[in-house]
Order: C-alpha cells, then structure tokens, then sequence
C-alpha cells in the first residue's frame, strides 16, 4: 500500500557511494558523479470515495520509460538447463505437464491458465528458457505466486513476474510540466480531460513520478511526469486492449489551454493536424481535414504540396546572386573574373602570381588615367575628369 502523503520510493540501482561530493575537494567527476536516486511515486487521486488504492505504484503495468519485460498477471518460470522453447515438440509436451500440475493444484488454475515460452535470447553459453503462466484475475496470479511447480523431476523456479493487474489495464502518462505544478489539480484535470472521449474507460489511480537522493532524504525531486492507470472496460481481462486503445483513445489532450502529447504503450501515429481536436483517433494519412499553410489548399499538408514543391526546384536552380564586388565592376568583367578566378582556384601559387600582375597592370592603368586627366584640366570640366572607365578600374581594383 502506498503512502498518499510521504512519497514511496523503490531503488534505481543505486551506484556504491551514497554520500554527497565534498565541494572543497572535489573534482569535476566528482561534483556531477552521476548520483544514485531511488524513484519515488505520490499518489495523487483515486476513482474510491475513500481515496482506497486499487493499483500500487510497483504495479503499474507498461510503465513509461521502461520496456514490459513481463506481462500483468503472469509469473516466469525458469526452465531446466537442457531445456529448448525453441523447439515446438518440446515446448507442446512442457505444456502438456504444466497443465498436469496445475490441474493437481487447483482444477480453476488449470482451467484459467494459459500456457507460453518466450524466445530464447541469451547466448550459447548462457542460454536459459522460460514458461510464462498467465492468469486473468489478481486472486488467481497470487494464488500461483504462491505454488510449486514441477517439471521433469525438477522445482521450477520462479524467474519474475508480471504486475498483478488484468491486461486491460494501461499506464497512460503526460511529461514535460514545469516544477511548479499543482499536482493534486493536475491530476484531476488529467482524469477530466481524459474521460470526455468515448473511450469506455474507468481511471483507477494517478500518480506522480518522484526521485530522491541519499544525501537528501527529506527532499523528494518532481521528474516531470504524471501517470494514470487506465481500464478499458470493453476488453477483455485476460487481452491487451490494443483494438480499443486504436479506436477510441486520444493522442492529445489539452488542459488549459496547453496540449499534452499522451504517451501510452501501442499509441498509434495520432495525426498532428487534429492533435486534440480530432473526433477519433487517426493517423495523418486517414485524415478529412487537413490544410497547407503555405498555399492555403485544403486536402493535403505542406509536406505534399505541390506548390510548394515547385518552389523549392525553382529555388535550387536558380544562379546564386552576385556579390557586391561583382555587382560595382560590371563595366569590366574582365577585371573581376581575373580574380574572382584566382580565388575559385584555391590559391595556387601560378593563379596567385597571375592576380598580382593583373592587379599590378590595372594599377598601372589607373595612375596613366589620373597623370591624363591632370594634364587636361584645362580643356575639360570638371564633371568629365573621371571617366566611367576609370571609375570602374579604381573600384575593382580596391575591392579585389
């Protein structure tokens, strides 16, 4: 049973030291060694008049993050060392006789229980086999937690087990709320906001996703995160409601005029045009009101429009614009390619040579220029002093 009001905390593998890093001697490693945490869950709410937990915190099936290593209501057994649940023949004589000893112990067991191997993963010389046993109620999962099973002569042993919930059951979390977050309020709002889909739901609990340090036992850290356990009615205890969850249950909601990605296990790729406002799940592609923002067209997003897609080819071929060194020397070109084609080349020594006697001929050109219009000063006014074509020269060659 969870505590409602000190957070209840399960350890995370914490590393071997437990004290805080002495800041007058530690070094960078030290200061951020990556601190052991254990996980902490608050309860928040509960569907009970009486605030009575249904579902643990430890229970909570397909937890996010985290992989569902074990399915609800379902206890591991190892196998014994020669045995292969690779095999078929092997593996429909293995269930043959567990069926044998369950019926031995409780004919309701026998007549629940279904029976599966998962695949063997380990290496050859580690390899180990499991048999899973999969009851529907909590009643019966505890009441085979509490057995022992025979197989060829030996006790199997009982590798893990699953949560003891139905496999209707579904942790539905929202992520990335800020530290001050009323969480009580938050949770409600998530029930609220979840329950005004049709989905044929009952919330169970609310929890939030705690950590706490070693060396901070009275300070619990929010991570961010709330999650909910979520029943679909409509499905089977013993089936994951995965045709329920595609077909009536949101992707998004929004709370507070801010909407929440919901992150569940086997969420469909809800569309992210609708988000929140869809009637129905969908996916993009199965969606009637879609709308690109670039042309304005209903019926297709920016991603396929062909507009847009034109444009873009359009822009691809077009020449790049010219600079302001090309643009002043326009008069001449000749003078700029020499070294704009200096630089193109990389700088090799024979182009770097080429550019200097240019630069040094145009110069060269421009003092011949200037001692010309010196001597003619008399003749010509003062307006036609500079020609264009000395202009030009005197811009390039100071924008080379």
């Amino acid at each position: 049973m969870t505590d409602t009001t000190n957070p209840s905390c399960a350890a995370n593998q914490p590393h071997a030291s437990t004290a805080a890093p002495d800041p007058a001697t530690a070094t960078t490693s030290d200061t951020f060694p990556g601190p052991p945490y254990v996980t902490c869950w608050e309860h928040l709410w509960s569907d009970s008049p009486t605030h009575v937990i249904r579902i643990t915190d430890e229970d909570l099936p397909h937890v996010i993050p985290g992989n569902t290593h074990i399915p609800p209501c379902t206890v591991r057994y190892t196998l014994p060392g020669t045995g292969n649940s690779n095999n078929m023949t092997t593996t429909d004589r293995y269930r043959h006789d567990l069926v044998g000893e369950l019926f031995a112990i409780d004919a309701r067991l026998a007549e629940d229980a279904e029976i599966n191997f998962p695949r063997v993963i380990e290496s050859r010389d580690n390899k180990r086999a499991w048999a899973d046993i999969t009851v529907s109620t909590p009643q019966l999962f505890h009441q085979l937690e509490n057995v022992r099973i025979m197989l060829d002569g030996f006790e199997l042993e009982v590798w893990g087990s699953g949560a003891p919930v139905p496999a209707n059951i579904l942790t539905v979390a929202i992520s990335h709320l800020p530290s001050q977050t009323n969480r009580p309020e938050m949770a409600k709002l998530l029930v609220d906001a979840l329950m005004r889909y049709d989905a044929e739901i009952n919330i169970w609990d609310v929890y939030a996703r705690m950590v706490r340090y070693p060396y901070l036992p009275n300070s619990t850290k929010f991570c961010g995160s709330i999650f909910a356990a979520v029943q679909f009615t409509q499905a089977s205890p013993k089936i994951f409601p995965d045709a329920e969850v595609h077909s009536t249950f949101p992707g998004f909601i929004k709370i507070r005029n801010i909407v929440y990605e919901l992150e569940y296990a086997g969420r469909i790729d809800h569309c992210f045009q609708c988000k929140d406002r869809a009637l129905r799940p969908h996916t993009e592609s199965e969606c009637t009101n879609l709308h690109c923002w670039y042309c304005g067209q209903n019926g297709y997003t920016r991603r396929v429009c062909p507009q847009f897609a034109e444009n873009q080819n359009e822009d691809q071929h077009l020449p790049p614009t010219l600079g302001e060194d090309e643009q002043l020397g326009g008069d001449e070109p000749g003078a700029n390619e020499t070294v704009v084609e200096g630089n193109d080349a990389g700088g090799g020594d024979e182009e770097r040579q080429e550019v200097t006697e240019g630069n040094d001929m145009e110069l060269l050109e421009i003092l011949q220029d200037e001692m010309q219009v010196d001597d003619g000063l008399a003749e010509h006014p003062p307006e036609t002093q500079s020609t264009p074509k000395t202009e030009s020269r005197k811009r390039s060659r100071w924008n080379c």
